[in-house]
């Protein structure tokens, strides 16, 4: 019985992380933000459009834009890492072990996710400052379409 119950534990955590139908809607990825589908990724956005005519950016926005895009992405990569292997972890915790302090776990995890979402606010704030209320409207249009 305990080998049936380590075999099914052991494809449960190959699973952690790729479930298809994650809060995020995103292709099997879970997201590392707490409110993930209702804020837009604007930096992916402005990249996607860099070159486009429609959105017009100034040299001087492009240099903005870069800087704000490096300090979300870098601020973003480093937490996504501890979140994983964090939720890694508490999978583990639970489902292996049966470990019922594996809860406590879950405050750091939570204060991580946060700390993405501030992130995340951060850039769209930053990032709206840089755009004027056209280029602005004209990405944001572009995810109404979708």
């Amino acid at each position: 019985m305990k080998k049936v119950l380590i075999i099914v534990a052991a494809a449960i955590l190959s699973f952690a992380g790729t479930n298809p139908k994650s809060e995020s809607g995103n292709s099997g990825k879970a997201s590392i933000f707490l409110i993930p589908d209702r804020m837009p990724h604007l930096t992916k956005l402005i990249k996607k459009h860099w070159r486009d005519k429609n959105l017009n950016l100034s040299q001087q926005q492009k240099k903005e834009l870069i800087k704000i895009r490096k300090r979300t992405v870098s601020g973003i990569m480093k937490l996504k890492k501890e979140i994983t292997k964090l939720e890694n972890e508490i999978v583990k915790d639970v489902m292996v072990k049966s470990d019922p302090n594996a809860k406590r776990k879950l405050k750091r995890l939570a204060a991580l996710k946060a700390k993405a979402s501030a992130i995340h606010i951060d850039c769209i704030i930053d990032t709206k400052k840089v755009l004027n209320e056209d280029q602005l409207s004209y990405l944001l249009n572009g995810l109404k379409e979708r």
